[in-house]
């Protein structure tokens, strides 16, 4: 950890904080857990796993993408088994990282990479609407009022003080975004962020004295517009916030079923994040996976212990922290100490927040992620960049993430095949002297032996026709089977085939 950044990393761990801090909430609610359980999450990941990181800049804590598993986990075993799971997931991951498995997700194409962070910018951008307009259930809302036929109905719903600390806070955001402020000398150390949490404090503050029923406070409608954390007055109310693993359960099936795919997904959202975080840093530094698998080992099996959700690297926090000025892993250790510091003894100030003003961040994290700028320019890299990238990122917004990624490798994979039998090789001619070379491509397979078989058979008579394997690396047997019968059938048009570089033709041996 650098001196120099020290500053940068210590405003950006707030930062960071402050958006983590609902999401641990968010997902621990999502995951039918108790609330507490993600805070517990969230403390280990910026503290435990950090410490045993080289990532620079990516921050640990509750992972969105296992929600499901989680929920479906916790209604089959109960709390405690399910804790002894997350345990034995821990484990895993320790021996993935020693099996050195850290490599897998370095064979993603960047375009997959590129496309999760805009399908998950996406995701964030359509997942704030209720904190934005202070509306649970938008969809139903909306229903009702066509329903009615009266779309004053919706709008009569929406909460105006959601809407106005909102617009305050993404107004803050773009002029500090336009006007550069965060490259002012004295206003770096106070990013956007913070004074948007400040100010947004401030201002719903002036709506309870001005304006009370514009005023947002913790419950409306059963709907929190302000950020909701236990609020502990006593030791005894600590107490009540730790759970234990059921160790009884440690060979139970299911129970390692959950543990084995809570360790595998896990392990693969965490090497993904930690490949997409390594292109956000500006340093350009890069994470060691298998040492990376090895502390989200460790922060499981300490999470498990206490009573804490799963924890991967989360691409949200991590790009939270670059947009933030974080440089070192420093920024990601203050995240986990503030959490645990404010959580104890800062409850009641913290729940003063409005969600409005962490919605305004966070869709400034996800445009930032899934800007125009992004999806224009892997348009302009043609369709074999953009089409994977395209199929991520939506199939993301649809489904979940893995399988979004899922589907952006099955389109990679597909446009590779239709390219490979596009354009299995290239002529190339000297007419002067009737000579035709083919240069066979990289991979050569039966797709290629029809279109092969009718370019030979289409070349001029009595002329000289060279087929160049030198570049290949593969070669399907069919191929100089192939090339053996059109040698033989193409000497009575007088044409003189060659074959340079081809396995399985004795006399045409590579070197």
């Amino acid at each position: 950890m650098q001196n120099r950044y020290i500053k940068n990393d210590i405003l950006s761990g707030i930062i960071v904080f402050l958006v983590a801090l609902p999401l641990c909430l968010g997902i621990a609610l999502a995951s039918g857990a108790p609330l507490i359980s993600g805070i517990i999450a969230g403390v280990i990941g910026g503290i435990v796993v950090t410490s045993f990181s080289n990532s620079a800049i990516g921050v640990s804590g509750p992972a969105a993408g296992l929600a499901v598993i989680v929920f479906t986990a916790i209604q089959a075993l109960g709390y405690p088994a399910f804790l002894m799971a997350v345990v034995l997931s821990g484990v895993l991951q320790i021996a993935m990282g020693y099996a050195k498995l850290g490599f897998i997700t370095k064979l993603f194409p960047k375009s997959i990479i590129k496309g999760m962070l805009a399908g998950i910018g996406i995701s964030i951008i359509f997942t704030q609407g209720s904190n934005i307009i202070g509306i649970a259930e938008i969809k139903e809302t909306v229903l009702n009022s066509w329903n009615a036929g009266s779309i004053g109905l919706f709008f009569d719903s929406i909460h105006k003080g959601a809407v106005i600390i909102f617009m305050l806070s993404m107004t803050i955001l773009l002029l500090f975004d336009k006007l550069k402020l965060n490259q002012n000398r004295f206003l770096k150390f106070f990013p956007a962020p913070l004074w948007v949490v400040v100010l947004g404090i401030f201002a719903n503050i002036g709506l309870e004295k001005f304006a009370p029923e514009y005023a947002l406070s913790q419950t409306i409608n059963n709907f929190n517009t302000t950020v909701s954390i236990p609020v502990i007055t006593g030791l005894n109310d600590v107490k009540t916030f730790f759970q234990f693993p059921d160790f009884s359960s440690i060979l139970n099936g299911t129970v390692l079923g959950t543990a084995i795919l809570i360790s595998l997904v896990g392990s693969i959202e965490t090497l993904l994040c930690v490949e997409a975080a390594d292109d956000l840093d500006p340093l350009k530094r890069r994470t060691n996976g298998n040492k990376e698998l090895k502390a989200q080992g460790i922060g499981n099996i300490v999470s498990g212990l206490i009573g804490g959700l799963p924890i991967t690297q989360v691409i949200v926090r991590s790009a939270t922290n670059v947009e933030s000025g974080g440089k070192t892993r420093l920024a990601s250790i203050v995240h986990g100490i503030t959490l645990l510091i404010c959580v104890g003894f800062l409850s009641s100030t913290l729940n003063l927040i409005p969600l409005a003003s962490l919605a305004a961040i966070l869709l400034h994290v996800g445009y930032k992620l899934a800007s125009v700028k992004i999806f224009k320019s892997y348009y302009q890299m043609g369709s074999y960049a953009f089409i994977p990238f395209f199929v991520t990122a939506f199939g993301i917004l649809a489904t979940d993430m893995l399988k979004g990624i899922s589907l952006g490798l099955v389109a990679h994979i597909i446009l590779y095949i239709i390219d490979h039998v596009r354009n299995p090789f290239h002529i190339h001619s000297d007419n002067e002297i009737d000579t035709y070379r083919i240069v066979l491509s990289k991979n050569v397979s039966f797709f290629h032996t029809w279109k092969l078989r009718r370019a030979v058979e289409n070349l001029p008579l009595a002329s000289t026709v060279i087929v160049d394997g030198t570049h290949s690396f593969f070669y399907d047997k069919q191929v100089p089977k192939l090339l053996a019968t059109l040698k033989l059938s193409s000497l009575k048009d007088n044409i003189h085939l060659e074959c340079v570089g081809i396995p399985y033709l004795n006399h045409t041996k590579k070197s």
